[in-house]
């Protein structure tokens, strides 16, 4: 019995000191936003790069964004958002909370977004959970093309492959941005599950983003 204790007294601080080392794992679950439930958790990882080299200068930045349906009532859906301990910017942002005014199978209003690290760019208030796209879309570099243009403003778009580093989305929907509030930025998504979401500074090659874990 006495070696017994001794052991799990042992492994017990083996495994305090291996806590203290390592990052927190990412939580793998889904948040689907036609599919809303208390409690539902999505985790987000962050990645920097340039879009002429948007491959060769890629990085994980050590970052993990998680996002949590925190309450839910008959009227609103908040959503938590929140830096999980051992992520660089977890001391540089407070958790917010992001209120949803409708959600349903088809669609989430979210009217302020703007403190959302997410959906900071999207100048719509409705994210179509899933939309018939009316665009088809090619990548180059970080920039989603629409033929010779780069990809802005309000339609709705599909694009056959999204690659990101060794991350490949296949057959997504992609929304943009407002022209002008940004250099480019996407969600790319599918039946409302989000797959990945990231922009270009204005002012330089700059790129940063979010991949989901789920």
């Amino acid at each position: 019995m006495k070696k017994f204790i001794l052991f799990v007294f042992a492994f017990s601080i083996l495994a305090a000191c291996k806590n203290d080392a390592d990052p927190v794992t990412p939580v793998k679950e889904t948040l689907n936003f036609g599919k809303l439930k208390l409690g539902d958790r999505l985790d987000f990882i962050r990645f920097i790069t340039t879009c002429d080299n948007f491959d060769g200068d890629f990085e994980l930045t050590g970052d993990t964004l998680a996002w949590t349906v925190d309450l839910m009532s008959t009227d609103s859906i908040l959503f938590k958002e929140e830096f999980t301990p051992g992520s660089p910017l977890a001391a540089t942002f407070d958790p917010v909370k992001v209120k949803a005014t409708s959600a349903n199978e088809k669609h989430v209003i979210i009217p302020n977004r703007w403190n959302s690290n997410l959906f900071f760019f999207y100048g719509n208030d409705t994210l179509r959970v899933n939309p018939i796209p009316t665009i088809n879309l090619g990548q180059q570099n970080c920039q989603l093309m629409l033929g010779a243009d780069i990809f802005r403003g309000d339609e709705i778009a599909f694009i056959d492959k999204v690659q990101i580093e060794d991350y490949e989305f296949k057959n997504m929907t992609v929304v943009s941005c407002v022209p002008g509030s940004v250099g480019e930025a996407y969600i790319i998504f599918d039946n409302g599950n989000i797959k990945a979401i990231f922009s270009k500074d204005f002012f330089s090659d700059n790129v940063s983003g979010w991949i989901a874990l789920d």
